[in-house]
């Protein structure tokens, strides 16, 4: 189906010799509703460019065609008319779509990415693609941008993005989507890529270490939200995330249908306690009055720390009386970095399933630990599952050599130990955060 083709017959002519041409006209026609008909110049026989044919709808068809003149000497018209039957199918594709780009890039400096196109049935002709950049909070970037490629089996289509400036370093993720028409599996026709875009460094002085967290878009453990609704009378849970890290702000959507004055809110809780916040700790902490219906957002958050496990989460609305909606909600353990100072070093180990992402100037370097023993500065990022949790900043000077001579020397051998120890510290109180 869509597809056009061009060898309808098999059209012969018999008893001649093959070294001159002749020409031969056939009419055909395609039940229900086509006929055409083609000249064709052959030697003794030909079965292609033997007329066009491009199918819209699947089903059942009958072709017949019948030659209506040649130039040969045809002493047997009887069989100069042909007919067969045939059945049309929706066109099947296999298509999906990649993202290739360099893990880490500059600020301000515009770099190349891939958006790698395949079939594997080599059936599609054309795709569209839409693609953009997003930040880890979800927002634009890049706007979208739509393109159609035609391409058969595989294709690379090469882009350009300039990120802005920035100070210290940001991750980003290029987004794209596939649209086919004929794809039998679409869970690959979309695609993203995680790159951190490393800019200037701020300025510091002084021999410091220093880290810092906060959430970057765990946003749920990237489980999405749930996409059945929960319904009651008047209230309907459109969406939250049935996962979320310990410390991830997170939106609940409501679609409440009560035309008077109300109030509604939500909190996550265990037993007597609610562990998540919204400016407090109050069970109403993101409570809002309304006097209509509407699609009402709950923001809130989960309290830092909150141990791992099942929680209740609840959806209160209050008018002359009181509807609930509860649902079970998994907290998980927040992923963290250890650090830990010793002999002039900084020992930095990701947990279990995360990476540290260390950069530097002229450095990178990615794995489970990593060791900071040489002056300079660090952007550490740790990643899990795609998802930057934490951004942390290490800087290093190199210690100030004081030459002694004469008596004093004696002095400073005889004082080193306690020297020494003023120095370690010194480094590990002058810590700096982000």
């Amino acid at each position: 189906m869509n597809v056009t083709y061009t060898s309808l017959f098999q059209v012969n002519i018999d008893n001649k010799t093959c070294d001159y041409m002749d020409n031969v006209t056939v009419s055909y026609n395609i039940t229900p509703s086509f006929a055409g008909s083609f000249v064709r110049e052959l030697a003794c026989s030909a079965n292609s460019i033997t007329g066009s044919w491009t199918p819209v709808e699947a089903g059942n068809y009958t072709i017949c065609g019948a030659i209506t003149n040649t130039t040969a000497n045809d002493t047997n018209s009887s069989n100069n008319e042909a007919c067969a039957n045939v059945t049309v199918t929706q066109r099947s594709c296999n298509t999906s779509i990649s993202i290739t780009s360099e893990p880490v890039v500059n600020s301000s400096a515009s770099f190349e990415y891939t958006l790698a196109l395949s079939d594997s049935f080599c059936n599609e002709t054309s795709v569209d693609v839409e693609y953009w950049v997003e930040d880890l909070f979800s927002s634009y970037v890049k706007a979208k941008l739509n393109t159609t490629q035609e391409f058969s089996c595989s294709k690379s289509v090469s882009r350009q993005w300039t990120p802005d400036t920035v100070t210290g370093s940001e991750g980003y993720r290029i987004k794209a989507v596939l649209r086919s028409a004929c794809d039998i599996n679409a869970s690959d026709n979309s695609a993203e890529k995680l790159i951190v875009v490393r800019g200037s460094q701020s300025s510091s002085s002084g021999l410091s270490s220093g880290s810092s967290s906060g959430s970057s878009g765990g946003g749920g453990g990237g489980s999405g939200g749930v996409s059945e609704s929960v319904t009651k009378k008047n209230t309907e849970l459109l969406s939250y995330p049935y996962m979320v890290y310990a410390g991830d702000s997170f939106e609940i959507v409501v679609n409440v249908s009560i035309n008077r004055s109300y109030s509604i809110y939500s909190y996550v809780y265990t037993g007597n306690t609610p562990v998540s916040e919204w400016g407090s700790k109050a069970w109403d902490a993101n409570k809002k009055e309304l006097s209509t219906g509407a699609t009402v957002v709950l923001p809130l958050r989960i309290e830092n720390g909150t141990p791992a496990g099942n929680y209740t989460m609840k959806v209160r609305v209050k008018s002359d009386k009181e509807e609930d909606i509860t649902r079970q909600i998994e907290i998980l353990e927040r992923p963290n970095m250890s650090v830990e100072e010793a002999n002039g070093t900084i020992q930095l180990t990701a947990c279990s399933g995360c990476e540290l992402l260390v950069l530097a100037k002229d450095f990178e370097f990615s794995g489970g630990n990593y060791t900071l023993d040489k002056p300079g500065e660090y952007s550490v990022l740790l990643l899990k599952d795609s998802v930057i949790f934490s951004k942390s900043k290490f800087v290093i000077e190199a210690p100030k050599q004081n030459p002694v001579t004469g008596r004093a020397a004696v002095k400073t051998k005889a004082a080193g130990l306690d020297k020494r120890r003023v120095f370690v510290l010194q480094f590990i109180s002058r810590i700096k955060l982000f």
